[in-house]
């Protein structure tokens, strides 16, 4: 499999510590949230990636170069953001040969991507949504499942959340999904595209953690996540 892994956003809602680097590259424990995605993208069997860039391009592009890992990583420089489904589109070539990831960077999560792909492959969806029980679902794209975990509705931030289970920025699409974006150059996932899913996805439902990182209370979060687990040798 292929996967995008999207890493050109700002994170303005970082305040300070995003403002001479980019999201992407703060640190949760001794790595970045780039060298952790990359890891486990690969630790998946992912062999390509492509990442999206425009937030301090030129940092990210130096800690790609200094990669270890043995994928082969594609670098797709937005000099103006297009959003993440904008990018899926912008380079639908690259996800033409079969099921692949899509990653946005600033989640945080000890989910199980090869039981992602399982449960995906084990299906005949259009793609496969990894979902968590928020806190806050008001603030998410909120999901609801029928009794075969298949996705019956898609919210984005709902005023009254019909369920808590939230989608988790992780996604396995089948190629031709992409077909079905609008014709615009400036498009998100969350509000062009997995509306369009709704009656052709499935729902993983991860029960451990998961962290929108995005924000200083997420990154606070994650940051304990991982301290914790460094001491419980977990």
């Amino acid at each position: 499999m292929r996967a995008f892994l999207f890493c050109a956003g700002k994170g303005t809602r970082l305040g300070r510590l995003t403002r001479d680097t980019p999201k992407c590259l703060l640190e949760v424990g001794p790595k970045s949230m780039l060298q952790h995605w990359l890891e486990r993208l690969e630790e998946a069997g992912v062999k390509e990636v492509l990442v999206n860039l425009h937030y301090h391009a030129k940092q990210v592009l130096k800690a790609i170069e200094e990669y270890r890992g043995s994928m082969e990583i594609h670098s797709f420089y937005e000099p103006e953001l297009l959003g993440s489904a904008g990018t899926l589109a912008a380079c639908s070539e690259f996800a033409s040969e079969g099921p692949f990831w899509a990653v946005y960077c600033d989640n945080f999560t000890d989910v199980d991507l090869h039981q992602v792909a399982k449960a995906h492959f084990e299906r005949e969806v259009w793609a496969t949504m990894v979902l968590f029980e928020a806190t806050r679902p008001e603030a998410c794209g909120v999901v609801a499942l029928d009794p075969q975990s298949t996705v019956i509705e898609f919210v984005e931030k709902p005023a009254v959340p019909r369920s808590r289970l939230a989608w988790g920025g992780i996604l396995v699409c089948e190629p031709h999904v992409l077909s079905l974006l609008p014709p615009r150059k400036k498009l998100d996932i969350g509000a062009d595209l997995l509306p369009r899913l709704v009656g052709h996805a499935h729902g993983y439902v991860h029960p451990g953690f998961l962290v929108d990182m995005g924000t200083l209370e997420g990154y606070a979060t994650a940051q304990r996540f991982h301290e914790e687990h460094k001491k419980s040798g977990r």
